[in-house]
């Protein structure tokens, strides 16, 4: 064929591609042969850049990881730790923990697995007590998990208390340790972690672990109130073994990590060095030293090209070089690199060698062959084919067989030549449809318009500023504002109690969520429009910007009858104010409103002074009458935005709204004792009450609602404390004393069990023959701790938990068998007084109690002297009159304590059948100074005279005093001129040498 046509043979596309690819085919073996020495040389380098680099990636995200889950294993330890140094120090589980004082000074505790330490300059004080106790319950629970992933776990506060796991560290530690000096302390404190984040120390010298370490420290937080850290150590040392799982089989790679300053933290070569290296408490780490010069150089010169640069190099001794590849471990300045000698890649480089070299001779042979025949198949009869169609082409069709079943170059030219014209009438067709379509759309879109603007729901359009910029009519019909409401605020139509709503539905919308809830518009008169409101975004941005739309719907009358029914379910019946639940309710409102800074406001919390006696002695339905009057005024008095109601009782509470400063809510409270004191015409008869009244402040004092009534019911009892009739703020020390009071409380209990009670004794002296008639027994509370505490301070607290009645009956029982012992000692009838406190005197057993006691102790009735307080007396009469003839009928002598200082008239004391009157210290202290003193205890002890009841004065101190009882026939007299409250073993020797 080619001896016939040459030409032909030499102009063919095939001919011509054959002879290119033997000739680039001889050619790229001869270049091949030349630059392959060069290029497996680079190639080796880039599969060992590229095995370091991958390794040490995989190390570094493995790190990370390890200390990603280290921190969050941290936070929840500290979340569970910060819940229990949170107990409350009278919880019933709460361990029993044995705290050692020391030599030094310092206090310590060991429980085995953990062990705590509080510095010396410290005293033990009740909270460290319950620190020692709370967070060993929280180290039972987390420690031995946190042992998993750390050395230790530990908890430090600000007070220097430490507990820890293992225990070594809390033991061996110095008694004056101030941890504010420790790096592994002062690192979270609020000073140098204002964000309150976990914290990675740099790396320290522990000299009680004597390891070089690196800490995880959280910061603890109680009420916002920073209060310590908790912590947990990673020692050095144990990095290697977590590196080294990465590593090839035939030990040629190694991996070391150091920081940002070039120190070492832990490489094979130096690990033995670095553990000796000599440091003190909290030195950071200096290694730069340790290392040679050649390895310190390839760090600092790979840091500096960053984290991207190709494989470092450097030279250890004489014939070793090593390849390191670094990268760095997130979110720490620390750097993981990997080491593999150069031994490795020499010698891989010449076995690569020898196999490409060999490689590309037979290649090139066999290339030459297989893509001719390739070209030939695939591409050069197609083409010819093609090209024979294209010529016959007449018609605009073409049909070039199975070439529509391939997908290279040359079918797709078939096809595109054969498609070109469907796809012009496709063309076609597509416009016609898009014609359509768009004006489909301009129909659906009048038809939208008309129907917002013709809805009977109120549309707006708001832009990302919340700006209205769109309304339908009946939108504008609907809302009061001044001028267009196009251009305004959307939170303008609205009232302005609705702000605080408005903030939650704006936060909701920015987040792409839609918002729906009910709203009250802003009105030019006092009917009151509400709407069911909805805010939605709208999907697409127009030209780039966000908008939204606002839906309202008028609901203005579901709301008046909501109304309705919301007044029979939270309105008191009595006083139509509003009840407890319905005041929550809003005092959680107003709250709120005050969180997101819209709103201040005051808190009474008051009830009325002596309203039980007006009950007690007018009736319930005067008491009513009386509630209801007091309600009104109040109603009249106060705003219409004020809360006012009626919690229970004669207990009422009032929201002050815009009230923020002390000098306001006192005029407004002012203003109420004015209001309620004056006169109250009820049912047979006219009176005048006031009020104690509880004043708290918001948000000065708190934004929590059960601290707040707390608060404000302290405060109310604080007024009553200071005499009735007053207001008072709440002050935190009145927090602080209830606190102290539950202390005190559960310390009785204690006391009671383990009998830290004793009874004193103060004689009662007989004026006339001046000797001895009796004593008056008195409690006293010997607590180990503290010494004697005085009555005032437990007495109270005792009546008002009701542990009086136990006590009482214990003081009954002893008092009678003191006076049986010292009547049988002395063969006298001396009489003893016990006096009952008002829960005693209201206890149902009493009578029984007293019964007990004299025949437990075998003692006559008549020497026992049952004392009760004129205040006790009052409220239901007729109620204590039986009481007292109950104890009476037991044959026991009655008398009535404190006289003229209560509020008993005459009408009742004569109907009360007591044997002796006491004259209260107050009346006697003064004479003979003062005039009206005198006058006043010669008039009691002439009418209990007229009455037949003997007198005792009480707070004798001076002869002139006993002078001018005995002149006025006063029988007994009690007081420190006589002697001071002893001991049983003090009297006894009192009664041996009293001298008549």
């Amino acid at each position: 064929m080619l001896a016939r046509n040459p030409a032909r043979y030499f102009n063919s596309l095939s001919s011509k591609l054959t002879s290119l690819i033997i000739a680039c085919c001889l050619l790229s073996g001869l270049v091949g042969a030349i630059i392959f020495s060069n290029v497996e040389r680079d190639f080796s380098h880039e599969r060992m850049e590229d095995k370091l680099n991958k390794v040490a990636l995989t190390a570094s995200s493995y790190l990370k990881q390890n200390f990603e889950a280290m921190e969050k294993l941290a936070i929840v330890a500290n979340s569970q730790l910060t819940q229990n140094i949170q107990l409350d120090y009278t919880t019933p589980f709460l361990p029993a923990v044995n705290i050692t004082e020391h030599s030094d000074g310092s206090f310590r505790s060991d429980d085995g697995g953990s062990a705590a330490f509080l510095a010396n300059h410290n005293a033990l004080t009740t909270s460290n007590e319950h620190l020692f106790a709370s967070s060993l319950v929280g180290f039972k629970e987390i420690a031995d998990v946190m042992r998993t992933k750390f050395l230790n776990f530990y908890f430090i506060s600000n007070q220097d208390f430490i507990r820890i796991t293992p225990g070594q560290w809390a033991l061996e530690i110095e008694s004056d340790h101030k941890f504010a000096n420790d790096l592994f302390y002062s690192v979270a404190t609020p000073k140098n972690n204002p964000d309150k984040k976990p914290i990675w120390t740099p790396i320290y010298y522990d000299d009680i672990w004597q390891s070089w370490m690196t800490s995880l420290i959280l910061p603890v937080y109680v009420d916002k109130q920073f209060v310590g850290v908790t912590g947990s150590d990673v020692v050095i040392s144990s990095l290697p073994s977590v590196l080294g799982q990465w590593f090839d089989e035939q030990g040629s790679q190694f991996a070391f990590i150091f920081d940002g300053n070039g120190n070492i933290i832990s490489h094979p070569d130096y690990d033995a060095a670095l553990a000796q290296l000599a440091a003190k408490m909290n030195n950071p780490l200096e290694s730069k030293s340790l290392i040679s010069e050649e390895l310190s150089n390839a760090i600092s010169s790979q840091i500096n090209r960053g984290t991207q640069a190709s494989l470092a190099y450097y030279q250890s001794g004489k014939e070793q070089g090593f390849w390191i590849a670094i990268k760095p471990i997130a979110d720490r300045d620390w750097y993981v690199a990997v080491a593999e000698s150069t031994k490795v890649t020499d010698k891989y480089v010449k076995e690569f060698q020898a196999v490409i070299i060999l490689g590309v001779i037979v290649f090139g042979i066999a290339l030459s062959f297989v893509l001719y025949m390739a070209l030939r198949h695939t591409f050069l009869i197609r083409l010819q084919k093609l090209a024979k169609n294209v010529s016959r082409h007449k018609s605009g069709e073409f049909d070039i067989g199975n070439e529509k079943q391939r997908k290279d170059e040359v079918a797709t030219v078939a096809r595109a030549l054969r498609n070109m014209t469907a796809e012009n009438q496709k063309l076609i067709l597509g416009l016609e449809e898009e014609i359509t379509q768009k004006s489909e759309a301009q129909y659906n879109a009048r038809l939208l318009t008309s129907a917002v603007e013709h809805s009977e729901t109120a549309i707006a359009i708001i832009d990302e500023t919340f700006s209205i910029v769109y309304t339908n009519p009946k939108f504008n019909r609907l809302v009061y504002c001044d001028g267009s409401p196009i251009g305004q605020q959307i939170q303008q139509i609205f009232d302005e109690q609705m702000v605080w709503v408005l903030d939650t539905a704006y936060e909701q919308l920015i987040a792409g969520e839609s918002w729906k809830g009910d709203l009250l518009l802003k009105s030019k008169d006092e009917n009151a429009t509400w709407v069911s409101q909805t805010f939605s975004p709208m999907d697409d941005d127009i030209q780039g910007k966000t908008y939204y739309v606002s839906a309202s719907h008028d609901i203005s009358f579901i709301k008046r009858s909501q109304q309705q029914m919301e007044k029979l379910a939270y309105h008191d019946p009595l006083t139509g104010l509003y009840n407890r639940a319905y005041f929550k309710n809003q005092l959680s409102k107003a709250l709120e409103m005050t969180r997101r800074g819209h709103y201040a406001f005051a808190l009474f919390y008051f009830d009325l002074d002596q309203f039980k006696r007006i009950n007690d002695t007018l009736g319930h339905d005067a008491g009513d009458e009386l509630l209801i009057s007091i309600s009104n005024r109040l109603t009249n008095r106060l705003r219409n935005e004020d809360t006012i109601a009626r919690l229970g009782g004669d207990e009422f509470a009032v929201i002050v709204s815009g009230v923020g400063t002390p000098e306001k809510a006192a005029a407004v409270a002012n203003n109420l004792q004015n209001e309620i004191k004056q006169p109250v015409k009820l049912p047979g008869a006219e009176v005048i009450v006031s009020a104690s009244i509880g004043i708290t402040l918001v948000p000065q004092d708190t934004d929590d609602m059960e601290s707040l009534l707390r608060n404000a019911d302290l405060a109310m009892y604080k007024a009553k404390d200071l005499g009735r009739s007053t207001f008072h703020f709440f002050d935190p020390v009145l927090g602080s004393a209830a606190q102290k009071s539950i202390v005190i409380e559960s310390q009785l209990r204690e006391a009671i069990k383990h009998k830290q009670f004793e009874l004193h004794f103060q004689p009662q002296i007989d004026l006339a023959s001046k000797t001895i008639f009796g004593f008056e027994a008195l409690v006293r509370w010997n607590k180990p701790e503290e010494g004697q505490i005085p009555p005032n301070v437990f007495i109270p607290i005792a009546e008002q938990s009701g542990l009086i009645v136990e006590i009482g009956e214990w003081v009954l029982d002893e008092a009678c068998r003191f006076i049986s012992r010292i009547n049988r000692k002395f063969d006298s009838q001396y009489m003893i007084a016990v006096n009952l406190s008002a829960r005693q005197f209201k206890d149902s057993n009493i009578t029984h109690a007293i019964k007990k006691a004299m025949v437990n102790a075998r003692i006559k009735p008549e020497c026992l002297d049952i004392e009760v307080t004129e205040t006790m007396l009052m409220g239901n009469i007729e109620e204590a009159i039986a009481h007292m003839q109950d104890i009476k009928a037991l044959g026991v002598q009655l008398s009535i304590d404190d006289f003229g200082t209560g509020y008993s008239s005459l009408s009742y004391l004569k109907r009360f059948p007591v044997n002796t009157l006491k004259v209260d210290r107050a009346f006697v202290k003064d004479i003979p100074h003062d005039t009206d003193d005198m006058a006043i205890s010669a008039a009691i002890i002439a009418m209990a005279h007229k009455l037949k009841m003997h007198v005792i004065a009480e707070g004798v101190e001076t002869q002139e005093q006993v002078d001018f009882l005995r002149d006025n026939h006063c029988e007994i007299g009690q007081g420190y001129l006589f002697s001071r409250p002893l001991a049983e073993k003090e009297l006894i020797s009192f009664i041996e040498n009293y001298k008549i």
